[in-house]
Formats: C-alpha cells, structure tokens, sequence
C-alpha cells in the first residue's frame, strides 16, 4: 500500500539511461576508473566489458553494468563523468582555434596579401619577430602543396608550429 506503481516502459527507460551512463564510464582509462566513485563491483563489471570482444558478451554484460548501476547515485557519476572529460573538451577547442588560425593564414596567402595580413595575424597568435620568416615560409608552402595537390607536409607542419605557438602563450591554450 503506498508503493506507487511504476510502468514497465519506464523502467526500460531508466534501464536504458543507467546503460548508457555505463557506456560512458566504460569509455574511461583504467585510471580515471579507479577515482571514479562506485562499488567494486561495478568497477570489475566494467573492467571485464572493456576486454569483452564479442559483441553479444558485451551488450549482456552491459545489461548486467545497468542493474548494478541502479544501486549507484547516478548524478554522482554523471557529475565526475563531466569533471573528469571536461579537460579534454577544452583541448579540442584549442585543435579547432589553432585549425580556424591556420585557414585564416593560407586564405591571407592565397589572396596575395600574405606580407601584411600574415604578420598580423601571426602577431595575434602570439609568434615572436624572429619566428615570421619560418612561418611565413611554411604558410607559402602548405599554399603551394594545396594548389599542386601534394601531400599536405607543410599544412601538417604548420599546425604543428602553431599549436606550440598556443601552448607557449600565457596560459597555455589558445
């Protein structure tokens, strides 16, 4: 009597999501595992899945991760799944500005205004005076391989050169 009536499609919901919040931890390093904050055995359940190859083991013992999880506080794994894959969202933000930076450079190179914009631009990322000509250089060739279609080696060495760009700046990132 005061037991409210829980559907069964609502339970499948629910199952479904702790499943895929299993997913998410499972997609964990080994060591990021170990500071997560679950049972033992939720720990081992999804050590085994992460050496699972087969891929009907896999989706049962993924089922087995999702009812073990039920006994879990799930907002807390939520929550150290956010804090623990937050620095590596932050890094892909910085790839994607250093890429953004790199098109803007050969689009200055391309439209032959590479002398004045090149160095401005440069200049914004932070590239002391004594950098400009190598760069400079490797804007010229990555332009150069675009338009002969070769493999893009000074594309790749530009960024390169601009990721460390990005990384010697205060703060580190770009």
């Amino acid at each position: 009597m005061g037991e409210e009536h829980v559907s069964r499609s609502s339970k499948k919901r629910e199952s479904s999501a702790l499943q895929v919040l299993g997913k998410r931890l499972a997609a964990l390093s080994p060591a990021l595992l170990r500071d997560c904050p679950m049972a033992p055995e939720l720990l081992e359940a999804i050590t085994q899945w992460q050496g699972m190859t087969d891929h009907e083991a896999k989706r049962r013992q993924m089922q087995y991760i999702g009812r073990l999880m039920r006994a879990e506080e799930s907002e807390q794994l939520a929550a150290f799944l956010d804090r623990a894959l937050l620095p590596s969202r932050e890094e892909t933000t910085a790839l994607h500005r250093i890429e953004e930076a790199r098109e803007r450079l050969l689009a200055a190179a391309a439209r032959n205004h590479a002398d004045t914009e090149l160095e401005r631009e440069l200049s914004a990322l932070g590239a002391p005076p004594e950098d400009l000509p190598r760069l400079r250089h490797l804007v010229r060739g990555a332009v150069a391989e675009r338009t002969a279609n070769k493999p893009p080696k000074a594309f790749r060495e530009l960024f390169r050169a601009l990721k460390a760009l990005a990384a010697a700046r205060p703060g580190g990132r770009q």
